[in-house]
């Protein structure tokens, strides 16, 4: 329980003259920290000494080149990092009238405050998409009639390994997950909700059972992602290479995974750490993961390590924070079915002793392709034009599918046409 008036506890005394000063110390923000980012994604070369003067000082370069590019970085840290909207950038170079200091309260409030800035200020600079698809429906009682089938072919929970489809596509990112336990790379899969994320971590993992038994698989059990932390990876490592007896001493601990690991290694086996819902890993526990993946032995990597995540790990690795882990992972995203979309709806109906033909013609694939279309829309003062995406992910197609196949059986069609699939392509 937080001790009474906690948010009034006082962090910093006022040492800044422009508003910048308060929003860095809010963030935490130090000097050296502001020169890097500026170093790395403002091509700005600066020191930590003029950074000061002009924070607490207001005190610019006299030249007029480095002062403009100084500012013109200081407004891109700023907007990019959720500071300030751009409409409003000019304000962080005002003086700051507020003589209080921050407190832990007013840090909360600002993390809070960044953190909706920041995903306001992604989705106007990298666009949102937009997708208009049908409610998701269960396939009726007629469906199943009309089309002589048991089973769902687009149930989303997949209980045999027949039903899974892998396209090339799809194929490649099952090997890259297997190869990186291999080499022991640091790999980020990351994946529209619904794209198939889970069923080819769960394949891979069929394939690593029957071709590949000299890796093994480490997997935090913790149900809740945001709890996972080093204790859980440690005890993960330790139930693969049943180790059952620790010494208290965190250091002894890790100590022995790292001696385990190294024999486990040096008997022919490779490991890999893989992490579902990643992008619920809090900023720490993947700091943690980069000193875990550079135990080695000599130029041999003792664990590869997979994070997998929706779209919000491509905002988690952005963060200055984890820049070191960002800098080395290796990130794949999941692909749509795109040209594959006709292979995938064919194997999940003989997956279902289905001759597709008779359930589809060819010509409402096609439709279905444009149906599948969604749009990023990008914020008005980026001047950039809306984009047409394609969302041809497994979850869409499945949706879809069931729909089409439910109009079909309520009209009394043979198949699905054409014109059934037309009432879906936005105009």
């Amino acid at each position: 329980m937080s001790e009474p008036n906690e948010h009034k506890k006082k962090l910093s005394r006022k040492t800044w003259k422009i508003k910048l000063g308060r929003m860095m110390a809010n963030r935490g923000i130090t000097y050296k920290q502001l020169a890097q980012w500026l170093n790395l994604n403002a091509n700005v070369k600066t020191s930590e000494a003029t950074l000061n003067k002009i924070v607490t000082k207001s005190d610019w370069p006299k030249r007029t080149l480095p002062r403009e590019a100084l500012k013109a970085g200081l407004e891109k840290f700023a907007i990019e990092n959720g500071l300030i909207v751009e409409s409003n950038v000019y304000q962080i170079f005002l003086d700051d009238p507020h003589n209080n200091a921050v407190t832990t309260g007013s840090q909360w409030k600002h993390a809070h405050k960044t953190k909706r800035l920041i995903i306001g200020h992604e989705d106007s600079i990298n666009g949102h998409i937009v997708i208009e698809l049908p409610e998701a429906q269960m396939l009726t009682p007629r469906a199943r009639q009309h089309f002589k089938i048991f089973n769902d072919p687009w149930d989303n929970e997949i209980y045999s390994i027949d039903h899974v489809y892998l396209g090339a596509q799809q194929r490649y990112v099952v090997e890259s997950i297997i190869n990186c336990a291999k080499v022991g790379t640091l790999m980020a899969l990351v994946g529209e909700c619904g794209s198939g994320k889970t069923v080819m971590m769960n394949f891979t993992m069929e394939e690593i059972r029957a071709k590949h038994p000299n890796i093994r698989v480490i997997r935090p059990a913790r149900i809740d992602k945001k709890k996972i932390g080093s204790s859980s990876i440690s005890e993960a490592i330790c139930r693969e290479l049943n180790i059952t007896k620790l010494p208290r001493s965190s250091e002894d601990r890790d100590s022995i995974i790292r001696d385990e690991l190294t024999r486990s290694c040096n008997a022919g086996n490779r490991h890999i750490l893989l992490i579902d819902e990643g992008h619920r890993l809090d900023e720490e526990t993947i700091k943690q993961l980069k000193v875990l993946w550079e135990l080695s032995e000599g130029f041999t990597k003792l664990i590869g390590i997979c994070i997998i995540g929706q779209t919000e790990l491509d905002k988690v690795l952005s963060s200055m924070n984890v820049r070191e882990f960002a800098y080395r992972v290796n990130k794949l995203n999941v692909p749509p079915l795109g040209t594959e979309l006709k292979e995938y709806i064919d194997h999940k109906l003989k997956a279902a002793n289905l001759v597709p033909e008779k359930v589809i013609e060819p010509a409402a694939i096609e439709k279905m392709q444009q149906a599948l279309r969604g749009i990023r829309k990008f914020g008005r003062t980026t001047g950039r034009p809306d984009e047409t995406v394609d969302m041809s992910y497994p979850l869409n197609v499945n949706t879809l599918m069931k729909n089409l196949m439910n109009e079909a059986a309520d009209l009394g069609e043979d198949r699905i046409t054409a014109e059934l699939a037309e009432e879906y392509v936005r105009v």
